[in-house]
């Protein structure tokens, strides 16, 4: 998905916890159930998934809910699943995103002279120390006394020339379940699934 990912639930192991409910739940209540704990995922996932990407990564609370959309469920006779879109482009490292260290007054960074390294707070575990150079082939830079273009935002250039320029940008939002924090997400979230089956199960016993 352009901009996302789509963050698959297995719930597998969930619908054959309930299926052994079958003398006490029809097949319809069943499925019935599982919907209701999966629309509910997605409004734990905002309230949960910022402490954990922040586990990991330097990211902004609001930008990690934002992110998170309803939920999509899917079910059949032999199993069941949720689908849930995370959106974000990637984070510009600077002003604004990734704060950022190394920079100088003036656009000199291709001199020997005037060559220093941009570093980023990106992950909780210590600052990242930007490539020397970047795939355009020319260093990164911040331009602490430019008047046209944030002092504190890191660019790289496309060519030797001043310009053009373009931010440059880290991790997004949907990237980070599938990497540093993927087993806290897994966990979380089957064990809130789990969490909701025992409430739910007591509701459809109860009538409701």
């Amino acid at each position: 998905m352009a901009g996302g990912i789509l963050l698959e639930v297995d719930a597998s192991d969930l619908l054959r916890e309930l299926k052994r409910l079958e003398g006490v739940l029809t097949p319809e209540q069943i499925e019935r159930c599982m919907a209701r704990i999966f629309r509910r995922v997605p409004g734990h996932m905002r309230s949960t998934l910022p402490r954990e990407f922040r586990k990991h990564y330097v990211v902004k609370t609001g930008q990690v809910r934002e992110s998170i959309s309803g939920a999509h469920v899917t079910y059949s006779g032999s199993g069941a699943g949720c689908i849930i879109p995370i959106r974000g482009k990637r984070i510009v490292v600077g002003q604004g995103g990734f704060a950022s260290t190394g920079g100088r007054r003036g656009w000199n960074t291709l001199r020997k002279n005037g060559k220093y390294r941009v570093k980023a707070r990106i992950v909780t575990a210590g600052q990242s120390t930007l490539p020397e150079r970047m795939k355009t082939g020319y260093p990164p830079f911040q331009n602490f006394s430019a008047t046209k273009i944030p002092t504190h935002k890191v660019f790289k250039r496309l060519t030797k020339k001043r310009l053009p320029i373009q931010s440059v940008v880290d991790i997004a939002v949907p990237q980070m379940p599938l990497n540093r924090s993927r087993k806290g997400v897994e966990k979380d979230i089957r064990d809130y699934m789990y969490k909701r089956m025992e409430h739910e199960i007591q509701r459809m016993i109860a009538g409701k």
